[in-house]
């Protein structure tokens, strides 16, 4: 045997996964995770994969909630693993998501904030002052100087 095999994994690996919205590929996808989880195979997923299947999921109107719970089981799953990004910083962001009821994209800037210990972000975005460890600056304090 030549070793563990290492596969980088796109969003749609996922959200077939997810959605069984082709069952074809959701069945392949099932044999794929058999193989990750038997050691035979490493999963990684990159940061930008994460955003995608945010992105698609709250675009199909799925609830936040069921987004985070969707995320959160990929990422705990037997031989997956995160590429470019601290599980940390993926859970802050997940929970961000949802308590704070703000923007995955926003989300995901406020928890690397957080974690690399930046307090402070200028926005014109209003719901950054949900954050409470964050000092949201708005750029047109400029002109009021």
């Amino acid at each position: 045997m030549t070793g563990q095999k290492i596969w980088v994994i796109d969003a749609n690996i996922i959200l077939r996964h997810i959605l069984i919205d082709l069952p074809e590929q959701a069945l392949q996808v099932d044999k794929i995770l058999q193989k990750a989880e038997s050691g035979e195979l490493k999963l990684l997923i990159p940061e930008p994969v994460i955003s995608d299947v945010v992105f698609v999921l709250s675009q199909l109107k799925v609830p936040k909630i069921k987004v985070v719970d969707s995320v959160y089981g990929w990422i705990s799953l037997p031989g997956v693993s995160l590429l470019g990004i601290e599980l940390s910083i993926v859970e802050t962001a997940l929970d961000l998501f949802v308590d704070k009821n703000i923007k995955w994209s926003d989300a995901l800037i406020a928890a690397k904030m957080l974690r690399w210990n930046y307090k402070t972000i200028c926005t014109f975005d209003k719901h950054f002052d949900r954050i409470t460890d964050l000092e949201k600056i708005d750029p047109r304090i400029l002109n009021n100087k």
